[in-house]
């Protein structure tokens, strides 16, 4: 008789749900990671124009003014972005969390399927002795009678 594991159906759900969030939390990973490029490229943006007022000192008012235009849309961007991250970041943790507490469950029902499993096999290397020795106690009460 084979391995058969009670618990068998069981384990392959936690692998799956395990499988599911690492899915989940790589899409929050790349999610925060996209958020956090768009924050630094706004950033960059903003050092450049900043640096194009101390460089350029001859500005007209209307080239002043579409700056300082561009600079308040930069910084509306920047908070909007901001908050993204932070939210993106916040549903990372929690699925960080629950693919540790999948994970914990998983682990759990490996842990008892491999003691399952050693039980299993010690059990079968003691039937094959106890096979074995009935084989030779067999044999040597042949010899005894045959002698």
């Amino acid at each position: 008789m084979g391995f058969a594991f009670a618990f068998e159906a069981v384990l392959r759900l936690r692998r799956s749900q395990q499988r599911q969030q690492e899915l989940l939390l790589q899409k929050a990973n790349e999610e925060v990671n996209a958020a956090l490029r768009e924050v630094r490229t706004i950033a960059q943006q903003f050092a450049q124009i900043a640096s194009s007022f101390r460089l350029d000192s001859d500005l007209r008012a209307s080239e002043l003014h579409f700056n300082q235009m561009l600079c308040r849309a930069l910084e509306e961007r920047r908070q909007k972005g901001e908050e993204r991250l932070a939210k993106f970041r916040g549903e990372q943790a929690a699925l960080a969390a629950e693919l540790r507490k999948v994970w914990r469950q998983r682990e759990v029902l490996e842990a008892l399927r491999q003691r399952h499993y050693q039980t299993y096999l010690l059990e079968q290397s003691r039937r094959e002795q106890r096979t074995q020795d009935d084989v030779f106690l067999s044999h040597q009460r042949y010899l005894r009678n045959t002698n």
